[in-house]
């Protein structure tokens, strides 16, 4: 991530790195933007609203939110003026045509995932508060779109999360505050504190912020009347290679396209979580999230994943699966799942 220092000098016009984020030795200094922030909308998606169910929010807060979505839909995708292009000199009908191609897609995603509104959420990146101002449980949290910024100058709490996550601990409540030099040098963007014992960013499947998306959810209708202890995700230990070769490059990308690991161990947790009784409280959850976690860093650290312990649950939980995760092919479930996930997936599919 590459964010501007609100404490540095007009003559310091070079980019400071730490020592963690030394990969390997270049003489290349090209700087090669592949991402950056801008207005992102927020959805619910399947395992957020699982995790917000457990966390004790009633299926009626999720209903209410998906049945204004299906009966309002213009109002839960950003205006004609979030549809950022980085070609300007495009024709007004061409942005018109892909904001339409947008909606429409997104009509047909409903059955997975619920358009929160751009007001009250957004999908934002993360950076570290490197002058230390803000405390522990502290964010700051600033959204624009192309005309002009938002920014809270009151007190408020945010739901904030990354996904993806698998852990009700991972759902951290946060208090939003004003700090004026902070939100500055910012745009659509979360500002963590780095104080404490453990920073917010690290409690949440343990993230480092390195490019990591965020999920910001600052309206009230969502309530964590108590937050779950997080959970401690160990690191794997790197693969060192002595010589990086064209054929161990190539090797790499095809292994990381292969990779089926965290796709398996999400669909396991997302059985499970609707068939025990603690749902993603369970021992056997938390040890899926815990897998999943290593799962996907195992394309950073070339760690081999072990699915022993997946297929042991594979065995006894995933014979049958729950209507909503649509697993074409297999028996349905008799009696049928009555979980959340279950609900609104009927009621989209009767909208």
């Amino acid at each position: 991530m590459l964010s501007i220092d609100p404490e540095s000098k007009s003559n310091e016009f070079y980019i400071k790195v730490r020592k963690s984020m030394i990969k390997f030795e270049s003489d290349d200094w090209t700087l090669y933007v592949v991402n950056h922030s801008r207005p992102i909308p927020l959805s619910l998606n399947n395992q957020v609203i699982r995790l917000l169910s457990d966390l004790g929010n009633s299926n009626g807060v999720f209903e209410s939110i998906q049945t204004r979505c299906i009966d309002r839909k213009e109002c839960w995708h950003p205006p004609a003026k979030c549809y950022l292009n980085p070609l300007d000199s495009v024709d007004q009908s061409v942005i018109n045509e892909n904001q339409q191609k947008y909606k429409n897609a997104n009509n047909f995603r409903i059955r997975d995932k619920i358009p929160l509104p751009v007001n009250e959420a957004r999908c934002l990146f993360g950076i570290a508060d490197e002058t230390g101002t803000l405390k522990p449980g502290e964010c700051v949290i600033q959204y624009c779109s192309r005309e002009n910024s938002s920014t809270s100058e009151k007190y408020i709490v945010s739901t904030v999360t990354k996904n993806p996550c698998l852990h009700p601990g991972d759902i951290r409540k946060l208090k939003v505050v004003y700090v004026p030099k902070l939100q500055s040098c910012i745009r659509d963007g979360i500002v963590f504190s780095s104080n404490g014992h453990r920073p917010s960013f690290n409690e949440m499947t343990r993230a480092d912020l390195d490019g990591y998306q965020y999920w910001a959810y600052w309206d009230d209708e969502f309530q964590i009347e108590e937050v779950v202890k997080p959970l401690f995700y160990s690191l794997a230990k790197k693969t060192c290679v002595n010589q990086i070769k064209n054929e161990l490059i190539v090797d790499h990308v095809l292994d990381t396209f292969r990779d089926t690991a965290p796709d398996i161990i999400a669909n396991t947790h997302s059985v499970i979580a609707d068939k025990h009784s603690d749902g993603t409280l369970s021992k056997e959850c938390e040890e899926c999230a815990l897998l999943f976690a290593r799962a996907i860093d195992a394309r950073k650290t070339g760690e081999n994943i072990n699915l022993t312990s997946i297929m042991r649950l594979i065995d006894k939980y995933c014979q049958i699966y729950p209507e909503w995760m649509m697993k074409f092919g297999t028996p349905k479930m008799d009696p049928p799942s009555m979980s959340i996930n279950e609900i609104l997936h009927r009621k989209a599919q009767d909208a």
